[in-house]
């Protein structure tokens, strides 16, 4: 199930699942219903590159994405408190560990220092930049956020070595089938770690 991991790993990187310790919150409203295509890159794991589309409607996202190992769906169900991994080609999906930081509600723009850095041209947007410097589990990590105005949403997010454009946002309510399981899945169990010898 490796990439099933690694592209959960990601995909949460990229909805910005740094669940911050309190600060002060955006300068912005962030949108609550909307459907998204993102491009993930990471210059020290281009394996973990991807493209998709993320669906989000209040507590519920739908997030569609494609590497080099294959493609795969992630639902984020937090007014359940679950998580789907849905594996495309053998049609099958996992439940995992629910992480509150994955909630959309809760999770793209966390609170922390945001900093006016001005605008910026980005992909023929004039972008309003910040810089976000907040806490994850105790380690401070910086990002840097070029948000559209006209949007209140991203189209791009830097942090390290990975960086994230979004493109054809398109705000309003989303379809609820949208964000259940579909038909013609089986569900499997989520391998056991190996045990640590004493």
């Amino acid at each position: 199930m490796k990439f099933s991991y690694t592209i959960v790993f990601f995909l949460l990187a990229a909805f910005g699942a740094l669940h911050a310790q309190a600060g002060v919150k955006p300068p912005f409203e962030m949108p609550k219903q909307y459907a998204v295509d993102i491009a993930t890159t990471n210059a020290s794991m281009p394996q973990a590159n991807s493209t998709g589309k993320f669906v989000v409607d209040g507590e519920k996202l739908r997030a569609d994405m494609s590497t080099g190992a294959g493609k795969a769906i992630v639902l984020v169900r937090g007014d359940l408190k679950k998580i789907y991994m849905l594996m495309v080609a053998n049609k099958t999906y996992m439940e995992l560990p629910y992480m509150d930081q994955a909630n959309p509600a809760k999770s793209l723009f966390p609170d922390g220092e945001w900093t006016d850095l001005g605008s910026e041209a980005v992909k023929g947007v004039t972008a309003k930049k910040y810089k976000l410097v907040a806490k994850v589990q105790g380690v401070e990590t910086t990002s840097t956020y070029w948000i559209n105005p006209a949007t209140s949403y991203p189209v791009r997010v830097e942090q390290g070595d990975s960086v994230v454009e979004f493109s054809n946002f398109k705000a309003g309510p989303q379809a609820a089938s949208t964000f259940e399981l579909p038909e013609g899945y089986t569900a499997q169990t989520m391998p056991q770690m190996p045990s640590m010898p004493n």
